[in-house]
């Protein structure tokens, strides 16, 4: 998108207040409700579900849009599977991820918002009342989902657009939902771009009151977005006249991005060692033979060998424990049963 089309879009997105609603992710703890207000009008936004929707949420909720946003919003339903949904977002099916799906669709179903001010098109003050999700309805017998947007908010959505500018397998590998909102941002907003440190808390809604502990969410979420994304995002703060705490965001230079990645690939490298001394350690303890482990190695990457080793204690003990794993490795063995019930579970307490 053009310079000239993100300005275009953000101050249509600013004039109508309309981001928020995107923002709001749960972190630790049963939160239920939050309160936003901006310029233009304030947000009072609840759930009747026992907290408000994460990160994993958020995504479903963008593959939904996208889903209608394909179809030239001809509809503001979708009739998919379980299935499908299970393996774009999470990449593999099972009861897990069917339960998490259905899961995230009645957390956005529970999601209310109370809205009082500018909306869009004009500059009445309104009061308004909707939700996210009108229906969802899963056909156990054929399996069909269907999926029926709120009218209200999809018509808000079909004005900006900006989550067709959100590529989804970055957005879930985000540690940080600090990271993750300020994905969401940077993809629209111009930089260089100032902000006061709580004017950004609120738009991130952190709880943090004290810019000093804003500053120290923010630093660590700009590091993982530059490393993690396309965007290369330097960040500073200064102190204004009036002795506030201003945010600044603007671009690294071609000579500073190529510092820090020079600096990044060195970060790499120490720990590229650090995880390849781990793993031939997990080999040696299982019986592996060192000049077997380094033709491993110099054979297969680091990813399937770290798997294969998460996977061992759930494999059927053998008389040969090296063979086995070598053989895993070698074979690029699936998850073992034990170890997916086990992970099925452990998600389910969370």
């Amino acid at each position: 998108m053009k310079d000239k089309e993100k300005k275009a879009l953000v101050v249509k997105q600013d004039a109508n207040f309309l981001e928020y609603p995107d923002y709001i992710l749960a972190t630790r703890g049963k939160r239920k409700e939050i309160f936003i207000s901006g310029p233009n009008g304030k947000y009072h936004l609840s759930t009747a579900n026992e907290k408000l929707p994460d990160r994993a949420d958020k995504v479903l909720l963008y593959y939904v849009l996208k889903q209608i946003w394909k179809k030239n919003f001809k509809s503001r339903e979708i009739r998919t599977k379980r299935y499908r949904i299970a393996k774009d977002i999470f990449g593999f099916v099972g009861k897990y991820t069917y339960s998490r799906v259905m899961e995230g669709l009645k957390r956005w179903k529970d999601m209310s918002a109370h809205f009082e001010g500018i909306f869009y098109d004009g500059d009445n003050h309104t009061t308004r009342y909707f939700g996210f999700l009108d229906d969802v309805i899963l056909n156990k017998e054929t399996g069909e989902l269907i999926i029926r947007v709120n009218e209200q908010y999809l018509e808000q959505q079909q004005k900006t657009q900006y989550y067709r500018m959100i590529d989804l397998k970055k957005f879930r590998k985000f540690k940080k939902d600090v990271s993750a909102k300020l994905y969401e941002i940077f993809k629209i907003q111009p930089l260089p771009w100032k902000i006061e440190a709580r004017n950004l808390a609120e738009k991130l809604t952190l709880s943090q009151k004290y810019p000093s502990h804003i500053i120290e969410k923010i630093t660590p979420a700009i590091k993982e977005l530059n490393k993690k994304t396309d965007l290369k995002i330097k960040f500073s703060h200064d102190k204004n006249e009036r002795k506030e705490t201003i945010c600044v965001f603007s671009l690294l230079s071609e000579y500073q991005a190529e510092r820090e990645k020079r600096r990044q690939d060195k970060t790499d490298k120490a720990f590229f060692e650090q995880r390849r001394n781990k793993i031939f350690l997990a080999l040696m303890n299982i019986g592996v033979d060192s000049n077997i482990a380094t033709g491993l190695f110099r054979d297969f990457p680091l990813d399937r060998m770290e798997k294969q080793i998460k996977y061992f204690p759930f494999r059927k003990a053998t008389e040969n424990p090296a063979g086995l794993i070598v053989k895993a490795i070698r074979e690029n063995w699936g998850m073992p049963t034990a170890y997916e019930r086990k992970r099925e579970e452990e998600m389910m307490r969370r």
